[in-house]
């Protein structure tokens, strides 16, 4: 592959961790309404449910597979959005948010939800709502955890909340739903595996519909992809964050005066070049010290410092603080301290709580 075919995405979703944690298989009977919580709050109780060291940032999403309901901003930002069957939502900067099945977001009891799961397990069945007008719709719920330190430029390029409807050409939803029901129902061996990348990759294609959805007028990471020369500038960074690049360098290859590539860049990454290498560099480096055995130096080496001094030095700039010290606070956990998912004991530590 050359590095004008370098896709950035998929480096940027690979260097920032992204995990499956758990799905949430719910079916809703009219009149309901369930409130999820902020990422933040569930962030360690799901990834360690999952199996999984505990995470800074978790992003929700919410699939229709039957049936239609209404979401909006636990605040009431904004008005409530219609979802139908294909539908996904998601949040990517974790908000918490009411989902229901009229546009009043009213009509639920308060009551515990029940819920059925096995200490680290996948999937967990919860049912919303009285029954009282049968049900509404059914909604696989799902929490992907990631790195937003030091740099993500991807949660931070998407809005708060991303709506993909249905598209009556693309089966992929309908696979996603097939397959998650179908690991989820006869769990043979690598079912774990199997629901965790089925995530992934369900997250993965929303981001490329939202990306396809952008207005022209757009300025922000995600847009720069698809500009030719900020588009290109970010292939050769991601493809070589260890050469020797200098803001002349990179005009040149891009086909652009030094000034104007320049403000182009800052328009869509929101910094200039050089420093958006410097930070990348950092996001690199912050996932070799946690994920490999590799020394400060050889981490250095790898993202292009010829001492570990100076590598030491940017990093704690950047990061806030050492290389050895970010290593130490962001140690795996131990695969045996790990907390059975939330059940139907406890209604306030589940994620979806009916209001």
């Amino acid at each position: 592959m050359s590095d004008t075919d370098f896709d950035a995405l998929s480096d940027v979703i690979r260097s920032i961790r992204l995990k499956s944690a758990v799905f949430f298989d719910v079916t809703a009977a009219s009149p309901w309404v369930a409130e999820s919580r902020s990422g933040q709050a569930l962030a360690r109780t799901l990834m360690l449910a999952a199996g999984h060291a505990a995470a800074a940032h978790l992003i929700d999403y919410h699939f229709v597979t039957r049936g239609e309901c209404w979401v909006a901003p636990a605040d009431h930002s904004w008005r409530p959005v219609r979802l139908g069957v294909g539908d996904i939502v998601a949040f990517p900067r974790g908000d918490p948010h009411l989902l229901s099945g009229s546009p009043e977001l009213t009509g639920a009891r308060p009551a515990p939800i029940p819920a059925t799961g096995t200490e680290c397990s996948m999937q967990v069945r919860i049912f919303v709502g009285d029954g009282a007008k049968g049900v509404s719709a059914q909604l696989i719920c799902g929490f992907l955890a990631c790195d937003v330190r030091p740099f993500n430029p991807l949660v931070g390029s998407l809005p708060p909340f991303v709506h993909v409807r249905a598209a009556e050409s693309d089966r992929w939803v309908e696979c996603f739903a097939a397959c998650v029901r179908t690991e989820t129902a006869h769990r043979r061996a690598g079912s774990a595996s199997m629901l965790a990348k089925l995530g992934e990759l369900m997250f993965v294609d929303l981001v490329r519909r939202h990306i396809e959805t952008l207005p022209a007028g757009d300025h922000n990471w995600l847009a720069g992809l698809r500009d030719r020369q900020v588009g290109r500038a970010f292939a050769l960074i991601h493809a070589d964050p260890a050469g020797a690049w200098t803001l002349d360098e990179l005009a040149r290859q891009v086909g652009a005066s030094r000034s104007s590539f320049a403000g182009r860049f800052s328009r869509y990454a929101g910094m200039p070049p050089m420093q958006y290498l410097k930070k990348w560099r950092m996001q690199l480096a912050s996932s070799m010290l946690v994920e490999t055995a590799a020394t400060v130096s050889q981490v250095a080496g790898r993202v292009g410092y010829d001492s570990e001094e100076a590598f030491s030095r940017a990093f704690k700039r950047i990061v806030g603080i050492s290389p050895s010290h970010w290593r130490e606070a962001n140690r795996p956990t131990p695969l045996g301290q790990r907390t059975s998912v939330p059940g139907s004991d406890d209604r306030r530590s589940l994620p979806l709580a009916e209001t």
